[in-house]
């Protein structure tokens, strides 16, 4: 049995488990990265302005791309599109949105990019994998229909009946969805497997931007396995979704930047949040 989406009413105002989720997110992330600030030398006023502007890129993208790869389902109901305690968040635009925002900031304050993308490295794993229950209640980013025991159903009202009804699996007839792979739990699983090895390897690694690349690695290598046990997508490239496509960038480019910053990146023990 599912829980249910809505977690609680206040008046008029609907609270749903997904917004809640990605609140809490946020939070972990940002207790985070105040914490390890410390080490990195990092002014805290400064850490909370980072914090804004990577949430507030974050959701802004995230949100944007969502609604460009559906967009259907908005041009009826405009208003949909700002309700994203409804879900509705793609990562790759919530990661590009809060890069490009965190970039702003760190060349408007002159800081080391290499620094401040390393300590954002341990803050991100932990809040995809909070954010990954906000999407198993939710209803999205579900898997593929199974048999195995290791499946969830969700009930007829939900986008899990009509995207099987789209693909061919169930009629429209019928009463119930098929059971699907708990794709939201495995990846949050992987999330938290990518968070210790990180945590594990920020003690050996030696050099600035080292830990955020492999973050960057690890991440698409997980993301891509995970992806071909996804049922939401309706279109493919080449056989992939478009999330692998984009594994595919991410994978090069973090094993790319952590060989070039093993061999010229500056040593751990001259972090500073300020460019030299």
């Amino acid at each position: 049995m599912m829980i249910d989406r809505i977690a609680f009413q206040i008046g008029n105002i609907t609270i749903y488990w997904y917004g809640i989720c990605v609140a809490i997110s946020v939070l972990v992330g940002f207790f985070i990265i105040q914490y390890r600030a410390i080490k990195f030398k990092i002014d805290s006023d400064q850490v909370s302005d980072l914090c804004f502007y990577a949430i507030l890129g974050g959701i802004l993208g995230a949100r944007f791309l969502y609604v460009v790869l559906n967009f259907q389902d908005y041009s009826d109901n405009l208003i949909e599109i700002i309700r994203i305690d409804h879900g509705g968040l793609v990562f790759y635009g919530g990661f590009i949105g809060a890069c490009a925002a965190v970039t702003w900031y760190i060349k408007r304050k002159k800081l080391d990019f290499w620094t401040i993308a390393d300590l954002f490295a341990l803050a991100l794993p932990p809040g995809q994998a909070i954010g990954r229950m906000g999407c198993l209640i939710n209803g999205c980013c579900f898997g593929s229909s199974t048999k195995n025991w290791f499946s969830i159903k969700y009930p007829s009202d939900s986008i899990i009946f009509s995207t099987q009804v789209h693909k061919h699996e169930i009629s429209p007839y019928a009463t119930e969805c098929l059971p699907v792979i708990p794709t939201q739990i495995t990846q949050s699983l992987i999330n938290i497997l990518i968070w210790f090895i990180l945590i594990f390897s920020a003690k050996k690694l030696k050099h600035k931007g080292q830990l955020f690349s492999l973050y960057l690695i690890l991440y698409a290598i997980g993301r891509f396995t995970n992806e071909f046990y996804r049922g939401d997508y309706l279109t493919y490239y080449a056989g992939m979704t478009i999330s692998q496509i984009v594994c595919l960038v991410l994978l090069p480019t973090g094993i790319f930047f952590y060989i070039k910053n093993r061999v010229q990146g500056a040593p751990k023990n001259q972090r500073t949040g300020q460019t030299s």
